[in-house]
Protein backbone atom coordinates (compact mmCIF):
# COMPACT_ATOMS: atom_id res chain seq x y z
CA UNK A 1 0.00 0.00 0.00
CA UNK A 2 1.42 3.72 -0.75
CA UNK A 3 1.03 6.49 1.20
CA UNK A 4 -1.96 8.31 0.29
CA UNK A 5 -3.69 4.88 0.55
CA UNK A 6 -2.54 5.08 4.37
CA UNK A 7 -3.12 8.53 4.75
CA UNK A 8 -6.42 8.52 3.43
CA UNK A 9 -7.78 5.24 5.07
CA UNK A 10 -6.01 6.17 8.87
CA UNK A 11 -3.94 4.36 10.85
CA UNK A 12 -3.83 0.01 9.41
CA UNK A 13 -6.38 -1.78 12.20
CA UNK A 14 -4.59 -5.19 11.78
CA UNK A 15 -4.53 -7.81 14.23
CA UNK A 16 -0.80 -8.57 15.78
CA UNK A 17 0.89 -11.67 14.15
CA UNK A 18 0.93 -13.47 17.47
CA UNK A 19 -2.23 -13.37 18.54
CA UNK A 20 -4.24 -13.73 15.07
CA UNK A 21 -1.94 -17.13 14.90
CA UNK A 22 -2.66 -18.39 18.11
CA UNK A 23 -6.52 -17.47 17.35
CA UNK A 24 -6.00 -19.59 14.20
CA UNK A 25 -4.67 -22.41 16.07
CA UNK A 26 -7.27 -22.41 18.69
CA UNK A 27 -10.30 -22.56 15.90
CA UNK A 28 -8.03 -25.67 14.17
CA UNK A 29 -7.45 -27.59 17.57
CA UNK A 30 -11.27 -26.87 18.07
CA UNK A 31 -12.33 -28.01 14.97
CA UNK A 32 -10.25 -30.98 15.54
CA UNK A 33 -11.52 -31.40 18.79
CA UNK A 34 -15.36 -31.41 17.50
CA UNK A 35 -14.69 -34.15 15.00
CA UNK A 36 -12.70 -36.61 17.78
CA UNK A 37 -15.27 -35.54 20.20
CA UNK A 38 -17.67 -36.76 17.45
CA UNK A 39 -16.05 -40.36 16.72
CA UNK A 40 -15.28 -40.51 20.34
CA UNK A 41 -18.82 -40.36 21.18
CA UNK A 42 -19.73 -42.49 18.40
CA UNK A 43 -17.60 -45.45 19.76
CA UNK A 44 -18.83 -44.78 23.30
CA UNK A 45 -22.15 -45.13 22.34
CA UNK A 46 -21.54 -48.28 20.21
CA UNK A 47 -19.81 -49.71 23.81
CA UNK A 48 -22.33 -48.79 25.75
CA UNK A 49 -25.06 -50.98 23.78
CA UNK A 50 -21.99 -53.49 23.43
CA UNK A 51 -22.79 -54.14 27.05
CA UNK A 52 -26.68 -53.45 27.22
CA UNK A 53 -27.59 -55.51 23.91
CA UNK A 54 -24.20 -57.86 23.48
CA UNK A 55 -25.99 -60.12 20.91
CA UNK A 56 -27.12 -57.16 18.80
CA UNK A 57 -23.92 -55.29 18.39
CA UNK A 58 -22.11 -59.10 17.95
CA UNK A 59 -24.23 -58.97 14.97
CA UNK A 60 -24.04 -55.59 13.64
CA UNK A 61 -20.32 -55.36 13.80
CA UNK A 62 -19.52 -59.51 12.59
CA UNK A 63 -18.61 -60.52 15.74
CA UNK A 64 -15.97 -57.74 16.38
CA UNK A 65 -17.20 -56.33 19.39
CA UNK A 66 -17.76 -59.07 22.07
CA UNK A 67 -19.20 -57.83 25.55
CA UNK A 68 -15.90 -58.27 27.26
CA UNK A 69 -14.66 -55.75 24.16
CA UNK A 70 -17.75 -53.25 24.47
CA UNK A 71 -16.95 -53.04 28.18
CA UNK A 72 -13.23 -52.62 27.93
CA UNK A 73 -13.44 -50.44 25.29
CA UNK A 74 -16.24 -47.86 27.38
CA UNK A 75 -14.01 -47.94 30.08
CA UNK A 76 -11.28 -46.77 28.09
CA UNK A 77 -13.04 -44.17 26.02
CA UNK A 78 -13.61 -42.21 29.52
CA UNK A 79 -10.80 -40.03 29.51
CA UNK A 80 -10.07 -39.26 26.12
CA UNK A 81 -14.04 -38.48 25.78
CA UNK A 82 -13.69 -35.97 28.60
CA UNK A 83 -10.31 -33.87 27.91
CA UNK A 84 -11.53 -33.50 24.06
CA UNK A 85 -15.44 -32.73 24.92
CA UNK A 86 -14.09 -30.00 27.66
CA UNK A 87 -11.19 -28.67 25.22
CA UNK A 88 -13.94 -27.96 22.81
CA UNK A 89 -16.62 -26.41 25.31
CA UNK A 90 -13.74 -24.22 26.52
CA UNK A 91 -13.11 -23.04 23.30
CA UNK A 92 -16.93 -22.02 22.90
CA UNK A 93 -17.49 -20.62 26.17
CA UNK A 94 -14.06 -18.44 25.22
CA UNK A 95 -15.80 -16.99 21.77
CA UNK A 96 -19.21 -16.67 23.57
CA UNK A 97 -17.73 -14.69 26.39
CA UNK A 98 -15.17 -12.75 24.10
CA UNK A 99 -18.53 -12.01 22.12
CA UNK A 100 -20.58 -10.65 25.04
CA UNK A 101 -18.15 -8.61 26.94
CA UNK A 102 -15.35 -8.09 24.20
CA UNK A 103 -12.79 -8.30 26.74
CA UNK A 104 -10.50 -11.09 25.35
CA UNK A 105 -8.42 -11.44 28.48
CA UNK A 106 -11.33 -11.63 30.33
CA UNK A 107 -13.03 -14.65 28.43
CA UNK A 108 -9.79 -16.44 28.49
CA UNK A 109 -9.18 -16.26 31.92
CA UNK A 110 -13.17 -16.97 32.98
CA UNK A 111 -13.05 -19.68 30.35
CA UNK A 112 -9.91 -21.10 31.01
CA UNK A 113 -11.09 -21.28 34.69
CA UNK A 114 -14.22 -23.16 33.52
CA UNK A 115 -12.60 -25.52 32.09
CA UNK A 116 -10.52 -26.44 34.41
CA UNK A 117 -13.43 -26.97 36.92
CA UNK A 118 -15.09 -28.95 34.69
CA UNK A 119 -12.23 -31.33 33.58
CA UNK A 120 -10.80 -31.98 37.02
CA UNK A 121 -15.02 -32.90 38.34
CA UNK A 122 -15.26 -35.11 34.91
CA UNK A 123 -11.87 -36.67 35.54
CA UNK A 124 -12.54 -37.19 39.01
CA UNK A 125 -16.10 -38.89 38.21
CA UNK A 126 -13.83 -40.97 35.56
CA UNK A 127 -10.82 -42.21 37.62
CA UNK A 128 -13.21 -42.64 41.16
CA UNK A 129 -12.84 -46.47 41.52
CA UNK A 130 -15.82 -48.09 43.78
CA UNK A 131 -15.80 -50.48 46.16
CA UNK A 132 -11.96 -50.01 47.28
Amino acid sequence: MNEQATAANGPSRARPAVGGSLERMLVRLDRYAAWSSAALLFLYFVSGFGMTKPDLVRSMTGGLISWRVAYDMHNVLHIPLVVVFTFHTFTGVRRALHRATRRRRLAVWAAAGFGLVVLGYLLTLALYRTGL
